[in-house]
């Protein structure tokens, strides 16, 4: 047996066995125990008396359990050594007893009974191993293990078959039975082999469709042994990205793709590729350079993968030289407006201090000569004073507007947790004398609490409440209504109303812009620069400003701020 299970294995009815629970093995042989069973009765009803292969069959049936047990143990030179002194006992039983089983050619019957015996171990070690495949191993263990213990007692041949008093029922049930497992193992094995040319063609399918991928898109693709670090296989884009031939891959290494300008060296490229086989994917900046020694940027994906079986390393290369080489321009030009800007500003801050000082000495100067020589100048002298003195006040007036323009966006406070209520306190107290001389009503609803810098939401407040006082319509009381509500989880919205003279909607955006004025100076007064401040707080703050309005009915200015304030 032991020489079979070597021949045929995988198919060897011994590996079988051994892998089998003893619970299906034991159904085996309660089954294969009845064998004797059923010869007695039949003999009983046929021939009127038991027949003498009862006791040969007990012996073989006790020799054929012991012969398993070593089967399942894995003893296969002791099962095999068990079977053939079995085989050789049943013919000296049988010829003991005088049975009639053998010819007149003992020899020959023992050599008959001998083959028949290893024949029917082959097929039952073949039946064993598609019978699991076509019906389950439950009924397979049942039917091989029976027969193996029918077949070790009472082979089947053409001769035995045709007389009936030499073959069990128990035999003949067997080999209908294998015959219809057969089939089935004829009719599995076709299935299997139809699906085995569905799946080969599929997968070549599939191959055809991967390669196809792999060779036409946009970016390099290279597959390296993650023990050495060699190529093994790259798409055409790769030959295009490094300016070399399909045999020149082969020979590529680390340092290849490596412009050894620090820190893009072959050392750190190695680096790279230890943590992409060791810890996991890694996506990163490169500058490497081609065969031409052309340096160029890539961006590189490197991350460990199963291919053909074996494990591998798959890098995606992408050529980010022209992106690069805009954030380089988007970088030198984003530092250059920031310097201009910078200057700009100091130049505002400077200019403003520079011209205070001409502007204050003028003034005094005037008050100086209307105070000493106010008589010899006469009335139209005073008068030419007097309006030299008003367009020095509006003077001052717009550079310290200017000034305060400037300082928004550089000298501005801290961010901070404020009550906006509190800014709003300090606004109405800084205009509480026009409040009062307009007789302006001020309705106010709680505001909430946000980040913010608590100077810049005063002067937010002051310049739209001034502006709400000063473009009153005419012997009508001003009334300003201040209200918020949450616009969403992360933004506030503050509405500020008045009743106002209004304004034509198309200038909406316009009053936002510095200098822009709808009225003239002697309708009302300003400088033109209080919304422009509003508008560049609020973008400070992350939010946004806008007005409706129309003319006659009074205006309605809607602020937009984030909650919490993220520093950028």
């Amino acid at each position: 047996m032991s020489f079979i299970a070597a021949i045929l294995k995988p198919y060897a009815a011994a590996d079988w066995l051994v892998k089998q629970k003893a619970r299906t093995l034991l159904i085996a042989v309660v089954i294969g125990s009845m064998v004797p069973a059923v010869d007695l009765v039949v003999s009983w009803l046929f021939m009127g008396h038991p027949t003498p292969t009862i006791f040969s069959d007990i012996f073989i049936i006790i020799l054929a359990l012991i012969d398993i047990a070593l089967l399942m143990s894995g003893r296969y030179l002791a099962a095999s050594t068990l079977a053939s002194i079995a085989v050789f006992i049943d013919v000296i039983i049988a010829l003991y007893l005088g049975t009639g089983r053998f010819s007149s050619d003992p020899v020959y019957d023992i050599t008959q009974n001998a083959c028949n015996l290893m024949i029917v171990m082959f097929f039952t070690a073949v039946i064993a191993e598609r019978a699991v495949q076509t019906i389950g191993i439950a009924c397979a263990s049942v039917l091989v293990a029976g027969g193996y213990i029918v077949f070790m007692r009472t082979g089947v041949t053409p001769d035995r078959l045709a007389v009936y008093d030499t073959v069990s029922v128990g035999a003949f049930l067997f080999v209908v039975l294998s015959g219809i497992m057969a089939y089935l193992v004829i009719y599995n094995s076709r299935k299997a082999i139809d699906v085995a040319r569905e799946k080969g063609r599929t997968s070549s399918e599939n191959e055809q469709k991967f390669r196809t991928i792999f060779e036409s898109v946009n970016d390099a693709i290279i597959v390296q042994d993650i023990d050495t670090g060699r190529v093994i296989d790259a798409n055409r884009k790769l030959c295009e990205m490094f300016r070399c031939t399909p045999e020149d891959v082969q020979t590529l290494s680390i340092i290849d793709f490596s412009s050894n300008i620090p820190p893009f060296t072959a050392d750190e490229a190695a680096r790279w590729f230890q943590r992409a086989v060791h810890e996991g994917p890694q996506v990163f900046e490169w500058q490497t350079k081609d065969r031409t020694g052309r340096y160029f940027w890539i961006e590189a994906s490197m991350q460990c993968t199963v291919i053909g079986g074996a494990e591998r390393l798959l890098v995606v290369v992408r050529d980010i030289t022209s992106r690069k080489q805009s954030e380089e321009r988007i970088a030198a030009y984003t530092a250059e407006l920031e310097r201009s800007y910078r200057d700009l500003q100091d130049f505002a801050y400077i200019a403003s201090h520079d011209l205070q000082e001409p502007l204050r000495k003028v003034r005094t100067f005037g008050d100086l000569l209307i105070k000493k020589s106010g008589d010899a100048v006469g009335e139209e002298g005073r008068g030419y004073i007097n309006r030299m003195q008003q367009s020095m006040t509006r003077m001052q007036k717009l550079i310290t507007d200017l000034l305060a323009y400037s300082r928004v966006g550089t000298r501005g406070g801290i961010f901070e947790h404020m009550r906006l209520d509190d800014a709003l306190d300090d606004a109405l107290e800084t205009l509480d004398l026009a409040i009062e001389t307009a007789h302006a009503r001020i309705e106010r609803l709680p505001l909430p609490e946000i980040d913010a810098d608590r100077s810049q939401m005063r002067q937010l407040f002051q310049n739209i409440i001034a502006n709400a006082v000063k473009f009153r319509k005419p012997d009508v009381p001003p009334h300003i209504r201040i209200s918020a509500r949450l616009a969403d989880e992360a933004c506030i919205e503050i509405a500020i109303e008045d009743n106002g003279i209004g304004f034509d909607e198309t200038y909406r955006d316009k009053i936002f812009i510095i200098f822009q004025r709808l009225h003239g100076r002697d309708e009302f007064d300003g400088t033109g620069v209080g919304l422009a401040i509003c508008k560049k707080i609020v973008e400070r703050h992350g939010g946004t400003i806008a007005a409706e309005s129309s003319v006659g009915s009074g205006s309605r200015f809607i602020i937009r701020l984030p909650r919490t304030h993220i520093p950028s």
